[in-house]
């Protein structure tokens, strides 16, 4: 498990941006003149958050610790059944782990925390309580004559597009910090309070265990088609947060339920769902309501990297890499240069609007999942002239330290082909995501996992989330090093404060700042590097360390060799 972490009081968490502020207590470090050892180590060989991406990262921290039901930022014109909401969470909270995973490892309390809201904002009423009317289906989507009973349970059966993101969060943060809290039963708890229809109060309770077993077993069931949206329509792209879910589930629990997916896959492909020449597939195939793998009959095929295709491209990148790379290009690279070409020109967005499905939004948001899947699939030249677009056309806002494309339903297009209009889920969560994946990063997520040598290792807690951005944690095991830069925040303060935990007591570490060496840092005798007790060991063995902030501040504590 990670060392003690010092959590936000609530307040602070509604307005977050970055990082934690701390106090603490205890004797003074102490120092001794350094060798050039620790020189050896270069900053710029580690990753590191540049501004823009950190004020991506503050826009959606701050959305998710916005107070249960506040969904300022979040509202779209895609008029779907089920609130598209859910699917800005999940994917906000799979942004901040590729973050997490790739840019600040060895700081974890600012993701850690803004992931776990997310997975509590699934479970919020507004997320979830329309499903009672989606399970009714009805005649429109060409299985039923009428609409039927349906049942309220968000989770006990179909309704995947909610149970993947709970099991793909909730494996994702539990691979990442070695926190078991979703094991527990009734980890996940959905209330119904029935003021208005039904007979009072009603929790519906499961553990993350519970829905691997659930979600898995439809799989099974449908002949290894899929787990249901709605009842009797299943997507291949909505498989895909789910099957990867399997992957950490499967690391952190020693399961094997990731098996299925090699069988689905090749059940798709033997029933003619996927078309591996040609790179096609049914977006939806329908069945019986009865029975899952009964009667199954797919939609016509169409190319897997339009529409909703990088939505399935993106998560499965992490196990299926080469065919996915190729659907990315399709036959001859043409289905990529005609997506790249479809949303460069406006065509996207020229689609016309019928009375009872305005289809604008839905476009927005198809442009954002190419740009996310040809961010996964490594097409730097796609997704550089996608941000480019998006800065020419897209409205962006600078607001207390965030950036982000705040909506725009302006979908008209002028003679060169520019559009303004953008759907928050684009806006908010695609572009970011994007931004911030130099390629691979969910393949590296999925098969690069955590686990016990990395949460016992050096690492940074309690920034002040308003004064202070952490544009850089890392620890080279290598090196024995860990490298920290802090830059100022949105609220002005002449210092900060940061926590090193988990260095080893026996050992002596070098500490450099900003190059200039400080000198020796040595638990067992007293003193400090510059005589201003900048650096205080505490009670429980961790190092409170005080630096100014007026610019950024680059802290390299390497053991010496």
């Amino acid at each position: 498990m990670i060392g003690e972490i010092e959590f936000m009081n609530t307040s602070k968490k509604a307005v977050i941006l970055s990082l934690v502020l701390f106090s603490g207590a205890g004797s003074a470090a102490a120092f001794s003149p350094v060798s050039p050892s620790s020189r050896a180590v270069n900053p710029n060989d580690y990753p590191k958050l540049t501004e823009t991406e950190l004020g991506h990262i503050r826009h959606l921290v701050k959305m998710a610790h916005q107070l249960p039901g506040d969904w300022s930022g979040y509202g779209s014109q895609w008029l779907l059944t089920e609130c598209t909401q859910q699917f800005q969470l999940a994917f906000s909270g799979m942004t901040l782990a590729l973050v997490q995973h790739q840019y600040t490892p060895a700081y974890r309390e600012l993701y850690r925390e803004a992931i776990d809201a997310n997975i509590q904002k699934l479970q919020h009423p507004d997320i979830w309580e329309r499903w009672m009317f989606s399970s009714r289906s009805g005649a429109r989507g060409g299985i039923l004559n009428d609409m039927q009973p349906g049942w309220m349970d968000p989770i006990a059966k179909d309704n995947i597009m909610l149970k993947a993101y709970l099991l793909q969060l909730g494996a994702a943060y539990e691979m990442l910090y070695g926190d078991r809290k979703y094991d527990q039963p009734g980890a996940f708890t959905f209330f119904y309070r029935g003021q208005g229809m039904g007979n009072g109060l009603i929790k519906f309770r499961y553990s993350l265990g519970d829905i691997a077993k659930n979600i898995h077993q439809e799989v099974v069931d449908s002949d290894y088609v899929g787990s249901a949206c709605e009842p009797a329509r299943i997507f291949w792209a909505c498989q895909a947060p789910s099957s990867v879910g399997f992957l950490h589930y499967d690391q952190v629990h020693g399961t094997d339920y990731g098996n299925i997916l090699r069988k689905m896959k090749n059940s798709w492909v033997a029933k003619g769902f996927i078309d591996p020449k040609t790179y096609t597939y049914s977006e939806v195939v329908r069945t019986s309501w009865e029975d899952r793998a009964a009667d199954q009959k797919p939609v016509p095929l169409s190319p897997m990297v339009r529409d909703i295709g990088g939505w399935s491209g993106m998560f499965n990148h992490a196990w299926d890499r080469k065919f996915v790379e190729a659907a990315y290009y399709g036959v001859g690279g043409r289905a990529r240069d005609e997506a790249l070409k479809f949303y460069l020109t406006g065509e996207f967005a020229k689609a016309p609007s019928t009375f009872d499905d305005p289809i604008h939004a839905y476009a927005s948001v198809a442009w954002g999942l190419f740009l996310a899947y040809a961010a996964e699939v490594g097409d730097k030249e796609a997704v550089d002239k996608m941000l480019a677009y998006a800065q020419r056309n897209y409205k962006s806002v600078w607001e207390n330290g965030e950036y982000y494309y705040p909506r725009s339903d302006d979908y008209s297009v002028d003679e060169n082909g520019n559009s303004h209009g953008i759907d928050p889920w684009t806006g908010n969560v695609f572009i970011p995501m994007a931004r911030l994946n130099k390629g691979g990063a969910f393949y590296k997520l999925y098969n690069q996992p955590w686990g016990e040598e990395q949460y016992r290792q050096p690492y940074i807690s309690n920034v002040d989330a308003l004064s202070t951005n952490v544009s850089q944690a890392f620890y080279d095991k290598t090196k024995d090093a860990l490298i920290v830069t802090l830059e100022p925040g949105p609220i002005a303060e002449k210092q900060v404060q940061f926590t090193v935990r988990q260095l080893e007591p026996t050992k002596t570490y070098s500490v450099t700042k900003n190059d200039k060496v400080l000198g020796h840092l040595d638990r067992r005798s007293g003193g400090n590097a510059d005589g201003s007790g900048s650096m205080t060991w505490r009670e429980d063995g961790s190092l409170l360390v005080t630096t100014e902030i007026a610019k950024a501040q680059t802290f390299i504590i390497s053991a010496s060799r």
